[in-house]
């Protein structure tokens, strides 16, 4: 009787609350509130066979991609990337990102967390990549920190704010990649967290162009402790 009257109540809840695409505004099943596949077509989404290195999509024989192999070797150890910053992708991380349209976070956080799942990797942690402080209340809000929550709730993982940016920089979207590497030397803090320890750590960003911002995180993450780390960004490069 119980689940009847659940059944019921979920039913009415579809008909009465329907929620619109965020890109087209059609109606969505309440229960799949996300993009509508329509829409979806326009973000072009990375597919196997991936590059582990950066989450890219490969571009040769090898288990790596080109840019991969004439790079420095990342200080983490997988990386997972949703889609190309391009098309629609990159039109929605723009709006959500720099037209401060927060409420874009669910459906890309969503899609974050279904994409995460087909990878069947094992996580203790969701860690965002923090924002300066100063950064923060000029924007109003940090962008891996909403996404991150919505996919450690969604994951049913913990989400560990011990991550800390404790000096100001210039924007790394400013500067070449030999200034990014300078530009976040000693950036990064961890609070003195015993959970980190030989923890596998789920580590949130945006974008990923040159990986010099997360592989600055990553570094201060392992040397708090932490045995494994996998970064996740919405778009790549």
């Amino acid at each position: 009787m119980k689940k009847r009257f659940n059944a019921i109540i979920s039913s009415l809840a579809d008909i009465f609350f329907a929620y619109p695409c965020p890109v087209c505004k059609k109606n969505l099943d309440i229960k799949h509130n996300v993009i509508c596949e329509v829409c979806k077509k326009d973000i072009v989404f990375f597919s196997d066979p991936i590059c582990d290195m950066c989450g890219g999509e490969l571009d040769g024989l090898l288990d790596i991609c080109s840019k991969c192999i004439v790079n420095d070797k990342p200080s983490w150890n997988s990386a997972i990337s949703l889609f190309r910053m391009e098309k629609l992708g990159k039109e929605l991380l723009h709006l959500y990102k720099y037209s401060k349209q927060i409420e874009l976070a669910h459906p890309l956080a969503i899609l974050a967390a279904e994409h995460i799942k087909i990878k069947n990797i094992d996580f203790d942690f969701v860690v965002p990549v923090p924002l300066f402080w100063l950064r923060k209340l000029k924007r109003g809000f940090n962008q891996s920190d909403i996404i991150s929550e919505i996919i450690a709730k969604n994951l049913n993982i913990p989400l560990n704010n011990s991550l800390k940016r404790i000096k100001n920089t210039k924007q790394q979207a400013k500067l070449v990649r030999n200034e990014r590497k300078k530009n976040l030397i000693g950036v990064f803090s961890v609070l003195k967290d015993e959970k980190i320890k030989n923890s596998s750590i789920l580590l949130v960003d945006d974008v990923l162009t040159t990986g010099s911002t997360l592989s600055a995180a990553a570094n201060v993450l392992l040397e708090a402790g932490a045995k494994k780390i996998t970064i996740f960004t919405l778009a790549r490069r």
